[in-house]
């Protein structure tokens, strides 16, 4: 689900207008860059806009995809509830991704190729930074963990099979 992107602007005074828009550090950024005469209240947390920038201002907001409001409270009221709504919401659940390394409905089980995180066929210079990462971070001088020992005999395994297999020297 998308979030609303909403933007609030009133006429302050004869040659200002406020800006009131959800925390975007892009727009932001894009308002800073792009706007000379515009200033940030930091007690009533909106931008205060001059009239000769609200064109300029207008057109950033209609870049970032903003839909903007002319200060009518009671929208102001439904974009807050919306986003309230939204921020309680709990996240979707993450795509299912398919193993990489099964075929049909059953995993294979691992072989020389996916201990070393590699797909099966891989050239010598991948299989070797592959195998020297991996000893970089399984090697029981740098990783204490009871694990790493047996960890690193299996890369050892898979790195010396993988040579064997492919006539490497």
């Amino acid at each position: 689900m998308d979030v609303i992107k909403s933007a609030i602007i009133t006429e302050a005074e004869d040659t200002t207008f406020t800006l009131q828009f959800r925390y975007n550090a892009v727009l932001i950024d894009a308002i800073k860059q792009r706007t000379a005469s515009r200033a940030w209240d930091p007690d009533a947390k909106h931008w205060v806009i001059s009239k000769r920038e609200l064109g300029r201002t207008l057109g950033i907001l209609k870049d970032h995809n903003y839909v903007i409001y002319d200060g009518d409270p009671i929208k102001e009221q439904e974009d807050e509830e919306e986003w309230e709504r939204m921020r309680n919401q709990p996240p979707p659940p993450p795509p299912p991704y398919p193993n990489l390394f099964s075929r049909g409905r059953h995993p294979q089980p691992p072989t020389h190729y996916t201990t070393l995180n590699l797909m099966p066929g891989a050239p010598k210079r991948q299989v070797e930074a592959s195998y020297k990462a991996l000893a970089m971070t399984y090697h029981p001088d740098v990783n204490k963990t009871p694990q790493a020992n047996d960890k690193m005999k299996s890369i050892n395994i898979a790195f010396a099979a993988i040579k064997k297999e492919n006539g490497w020297t």
